[in-house]
């Protein structure tokens, strides 16, 4: 499924208007200790959510990677459920630091 039909998809089982926001792409490397978690939430199908999140952490010691992995997983679902509005620190308005 492409994301053109991704989005139509959507549309099609809530009736409500729908709009691609933002776009990441990274890769990581197991063997360098890196550990990659993801989370979509309302998922639609495996592919298909509302919200989705993802985080990339390393560790110096591949025998942590499981922990690591526990806690890349959580901090995606809670990241996706809290709807950030800025993707970095230097990315915050004053305006919105005030």
């Amino acid at each position: 499924m492409n994301v053109e039909d991704a989005i139509k998809f959507v549309i099609s089982k809530t009736q409500e208007n729908c709009n691609l926001v933002r776009v990441a792409k990274s890769s990581f490397d197991e063997s360098q200790g890196e550990v990659l978690a993801t989370y979509l939430h309302n998922k639609y199908t495996p592919e298909v959510g509302k919200i989705g999140s993802f985080f990339i952490l390393r560790t110096d010691n591949q025998a942590h990677n499981s922990g690591v992995a526990s806690v890349a997983a959580t901090l995606a679902m809670h990241t996706a459920a809290m709807k950030p509005s800025f993707l970095a620190k230097e990315d915050v308005p004053q305006s919105a630091k005030d």
